[in-house]
């Protein structure tokens, strides 16, 4: 016997055994084209131990709606349609609710029920615009059309489909519009419109090239040589059905291989070329008997027993004409069956066969006058259900206007409860208005407060030198620099002064000068300690507080007292350089000159290739700069001098160039690498105007 323990451990085991199977069960259900019959499997098993309530109920009972309706097991997917029906829908989501009437809607189209498959494509169409889902509207449509075209209603179809290809151009892919499209020319087709039925089939072709998707590519060019050969194009449709060949026949798909051999072998019965039909009625027989039969006997049967009228064969053509029909007459296939007869009629005219032919036509009457009667039929039975419909939909509409009606007493009946609340809130939002302005003055005051103390904050800082003006000044000299305030405290080093003291930037700033400098270096400080202004003053052979007892450097001190007193200590490696420029002569007149022209230069280029004008238009757009009348033609000879740095002024107004900088930005719409040229270049500018003033 099993103690307690082992018990316990086999549970378990049967528990997460039992979980792990559910699990794979619901993977095997909802993958995507995997095998139907594996699938079904997985569905059920997954739903045999759900209730009604559990919340992936519904979602497999619509999986198994869909697969049942795939694989024809139509009881099946009565009985789900059934389950599905008896729930409380409106307690799902809108996209779960279009999804079963859609689906329903399909499973009723491919029972043969068009009528009742349209009247819920309509309520599926209905529920999607009630919540504007545009992409939902365009499916349903769709689907509406589809039904329409099964009923031969061509002018409904043909509006449903359109109102589909104008909602899927807004948000669908293109492989969902190029089935509108398509669905467009088969509609056309039955029509017998061939312009039209071209003109749809050839847009889709379009998509399906881009999109590359071949096999939908090769379909669209078999519709499109079907529609060639209606219209007498023979040469073109041919070509059309040898291409669409040639693709099937690589990929081994052989039920389009058998159906474009009986359209091949039908353009050649056009154009009386026996051999070649024979050959494709041939190689259409082949892969008809391997296949077994499918839809395409009927068409093979037809064009095989066309082939024998051509050739003289009465008896044979005669034989597989009428086992033709009464496959066709079984199959109930009104269209092809016509078409049998009337290769009969062809064939017994042809040999002289009167009493043949006049059977025949006669019982292509009673055949036609039957699909009149079917067709009026049908087309009562959809009046009736369109008219129950809306009977219904009356009824829903009565039923909303009592249910808004009644809440409407409710409404009114809390009113005056709500006016009693409303006077209550009233009262006490005077109060706290009068409390909170109180408080606001209160906050005001002392907001100005703080704006004044934060002014004059900021003043300091301003009448200070900053971080980012230091660097702006001294950070692209090649020389090393080191920046002393007034408290002899490091307050900017560049990165060639970091390189020579070998330290980061961030370990010297804030340090005191006596870290880098010791007191023992004499000749140092006895000229710092000096009461006298240092202009580029050198001081020789000064050793540095550091571990390295070789790193010797002469030093030229500086001193610059715009706004706050500063030092700037220039280093070099000791017996590298004997001779030193000023810190303000650093930055050469011709190196500005340049960096002006070249500015100018790339605002004029901008301007006449953005906005195909002159630089004349530039000058009197802006406004910046003058033109002038030279022998009666318009000049900016003002404007062109910035443009040459032989012609630039001895005093050039930097100001105007930099205006016509920010200007070409403003007005004209720049790329992105034009835009960053002209900001790097103004960027330089700027620097060398800010060095110089600070210098």
């Amino acid at each position: 016997m099993l103690d307690k323990q082992n018990v316990h451990w086999l549970l378990l085991l049967l528990f997460f055994g039992h979980t792990n199977i559910l699990a794979s069960d619901l993977d095997t259900c909802f993958k995507p084209k995997g095998d139907k019959v594996e699938q079904i499997a997985a569905c059920e098993n997954s739903l045999s131990p759900l209730k009604k309530n559990h919340s992936d109920y519904l979602d497999l009972q619509l999986q198994l709606l869909i697969l049942y309706t795939s694989q024809g097991s139509y009881s099946l997917a009565n009985q789900t349609d059934m389950a599905i029906s008896s729930l409380n829908l409106t307690n799902f989501s809108l996209d779960k609710q279009f999804k079963y009437l859609r689906h329903r809607g399909i499973l009723k189209y491919r029972q043969g029920l068009y009528p009742q498959a349209l009247l819920i494509f309509e309520q599926a169409y209905q529920l999607a615009k009630t919540d504007k889902q545009t992409l939902l509207e365009a499916k349903a449509l769709s689907d509406i059309g589809t039904a329409n075209m099964a009923m031969a209603n061509h002018k409904e179809a043909i509006s449903a489909f359109h109102q589909s290809l104008l909602l899927k151009q807004q948000l669908a892919s293109q492989r969902s519009i190029a089935i509108t499209l398509n669905n467009l020319g088969s509609v056309y087709l039955k029509m017998e419109d061939w312009p039209q039925a071209e003109r749809y089939y050839s847009q889709a072709l379009t998509i399906y090239i881009n999109e590359g998707n071949k096999a939908s590519e090769a379909h669209s060019l078999e519709n499109i040589a079907v529609v060639q050969m209606k219209q007498g194009k023979y040469k073109q449709a041919s070509q059309g059905f040898k291409q669409s060949l040639n693709f099937f026949i690589e990929i081994k798909q052989e039920v389009a291989q058998l159906r474009l051999h009986i359209n091949m072998a039908e353009l050649n019965l056009l154009q009386q070329q026996l051999v070649e039909a024979e050959e494709h009625l041939d190689l259409a027989q082949k892969i008809e008997s391997k296949l077994g039969n499918n839809a395409l006997t009927l068409p093979l049967q037809l064009n095989l027993g066309k082939l024998f009228i051509q050739q003289g064969l009465y008896q044979q053509a005669e034989s597989i004409l009428k086992t033709g029909l009464a496959l066709s007459l079984e199959n109930r296939d009104s269209r092809i069956t016509t078409r049998f007869y009337q290769a009969l009629i062809d064939n017994a005219v042809k040999f002289l066969r009167w009493e043949q032919a006049f059977i025949f036509e006669t019982k292509l009457k009673e055949h036609q006058l039957k699909g009149f009667q079917l067709k009026f039929d049908e087309s009562l039975a959809n009046t009736r259900v369109q008219f129950e419909y809306e009977r219904q939909q009356q009824a829903i509409e009565l039923l909303d206007k009592k249910n808004k009606i009644s809440d409407l007493l409710i409404q009114s009946r809390n009113t005056q409860l709500l006016v009693l609340i409303l006077l209550i809130v009233i009262m006490a939002a005077a109060m706290y208005a009068l409390y909170y302005r109180q408080k606001q003055h209160r906050i005001a005051e002392q907001k100005k407060l703080e704006s004044q103390i934060n002014w004059h904050r900021r003043r300091v800082k301003q009448l200070g030198v900053s971080h980012s003006a230091l660097k702006a000044a001294f950070g692209q000299l090649p020389q090393a620099l080191l920046v002393v305030g007034n408290s002899e405290e490091i307050v900017y080093i560049n990165q060639s002064g970091c390189e020579l003291l070998k330290q980061d930037e961030a370990q010297l700033v804030g340090q005191h000068l006596e870290n880098i400098f010791p007191r023992t270096a004499l000749n140092f400080w006895e000229q710092w300690d000096s009461d006298s202004e240092l202009e580029n003053a050198l001081v020789t052979d000064v050793r540095l507080n550091s571990q390295d007892p070789e790193q010797v450097l002469d030093i030229w001190l500086t001193n610059i007292s715009r706004g706050e007193p500063i030092a700037v200590i220039n280093m070099v490696k000791h017996g590298e350089s004997t001779a030193q420029k000023p810190i303000n002569s650093l930055l050469t007149e011709q190196d500005f000159q340049h960096k002006l022209v070249d500015l100018m230069f790339y605002c004029v280029e901008f301007w006449e290739t953005t906005t195909q004008s002159t630089r004349i238009e530039l000058a009197e757009k802006s406004g910046i700069w003058r033109v002038s009348i030279d022998d009666g033609r318009l000049r900016t000879r003002s404007l062109d001098r910035y443009l040459s740095v032989q012609q630039l002024p001895k005093k050039p107004r930097w100001r105007e160039v930099l205006r016509t900088a920010h200007y070409v930005i403003a007005e004209c719409k720049l790329d992105t690498e034009q835009e960053n040229t002209i900001n790097l270049k103004l960027t330089a500018l700027n620097q060398h105007l800010h060095t110089k003033a600070l210098l």
